[in-house]
């Protein structure tokens, strides 16, 4: 049984539809910039349309919860948006199809001994199999679009050939019922519940006696957690030793970077992260970090953590280059990006090494 449409007036799903026939033509999703001409040529107004179905529930928001566009921000359908363009129930017949399957999948994934929280990694090839579609339509990479955009996983990198994968998390479970929109949009609401239970104060001594500090007038000082994640620097050394990949120069510079970071030397840090930036891309199958950060598919979020490292660039060119003045320097070491982005950049080059490994190996 298809989705319950809402009603949307003329204007409203004209520009909806617009949105998706972009994604059905190029794969991926326009931002406003694109949009924008073609739409006051047609007589009407994009920032009010775009508002009105962002604030119906069509679009999704746009970054810190935004709902008037600015011409960066690419234009994200959401399950009620493909319900209400034609086309978009085939989509979403396709995505309710595939989370039985998925959830089985992800209940009987057996990870690796090193890394028992590791997710399960479903190609593109073995979703069109099981939805017997062709593995290079334009419904599998509207599909791959849509599946993005959920919470319980994301479109994890693209190979040679266009063969792409997803990876799904244990969350997954929670929509193994799910015959209809309507459900899965019940899921998802308590899900969101979910999360929005106040936490418990876990007593001090809760795990047993605390140590005492050997002098109690002094407060323990945390120690500063890596700037680069141990975990993701493992994840990194081992997908390099198996490839053909000289990783030397990249493990010192993270390495280096991190104590820069432990020791608060702001310049060092800066040059040391604008460095790695610019030493990783052809892990990822691109020339330079800007094509990185444009053409990677990467998910909503990381796309936005990358944005911040390609703006960082030109901060880390201002410590390298500007000269001496009589001006007081303004930087400090808070002024580098959030750990999560160099983290995630740094995630997925070691997730498409070890794949392009993966798929090396296939006879």
């Amino acid at each position: 049984m298809p989705p319950e449409q809402t009603k949307l007036n003329a204007e409203q799903h004209r520009v909806l539809q617009l949105i998706y026939d972009w994604l059905d033509q190029y794969g991926g999703w326009p931002t406003f910039g694109q949009l924008d001409r073609t739409v006051r040529k047609l007589g009407l107004q994009p920032e009010r349309i775009i508002e009105q179905l962002a604030r119906g529930g069509m679009l999704s928001p746009f970054q810190a919860g935004r709902l008037q566009p600015v011409g960066r921000d690419e234009l994200w359908l959401t399950l009620r948006g493909f319900a209400n363009c034609q086309g978009g129930n085939e989509d979403l017949a396709s995505l309710l199809s595939l989370l039985p399957w998925l959830a089985a999948e992800e209940l009987n994934f057996e990870p690796e001994p090193e890394q028992p929280d590791g997710w399960v990694r479903i190609s593109r090839t073995q979703i069109a199999e099981f939805l017997q579609i062709p593995s290079d339509s334009r419904a599998m990479r509207r599909l791959r679009r849509l599946v993005e955009l959920q919470r319980w996983g994301f479109s994890g990198g693209e190979f040679a050939g266009g063969e792409w994968y997803c990876q799904v998390d244990r969350n997954v479970y929670r929509f193994a019922q799910v015959r209809t929109l309507d459900d899965y949009v019940s899921v998802m609401e308590q899900w969101e519940e979910e999360g929005k239970r106040p936490y418990v104060t876990i007593p001090d001594d809760f795990y047993g006696p605390t140590e005492t500090p050997a002098d109690p007038d002094l407060p323990r000082v945390p120690e500063l957690e890596p700037y680069v994640s141990t975990t993701v620097v493992t994840q990194l050394e081992s997908a390099i030793e198996s490839s053909a990949w000289d990783g030397t120069k990249l493990l010192m510079l993270i390495k280096e970077l991190n104590d820069s970071y432990r020791g608060e030397q702001t310049y060092a840090a800066h040059a040391l992260l604008r460095a790695i930036l610019d030493h990783v891309p052809l892990l990822l199958g691109f020339a330079d970090f800007r094509a990185v950060a444009s053409n990677y598919p990467w998910t909503r979020t990381d796309r936005q953590y990358i944005k911040r490292l390609a703006d960082f660039r030109a901060q880390a060119d201002d410590v390298l280059h500007r000269m001496i003045s009589q001006h007081p320097d303004v930087l400090t070491i808070q002024d580098i990006p959030q750990r999560v982005a160099i983290n995630r950049l740094l995630q997925e080059c070691a997730s498409a090494v070890a794949a392009s490994q993966a798929i090396q190996s296939v006879p």
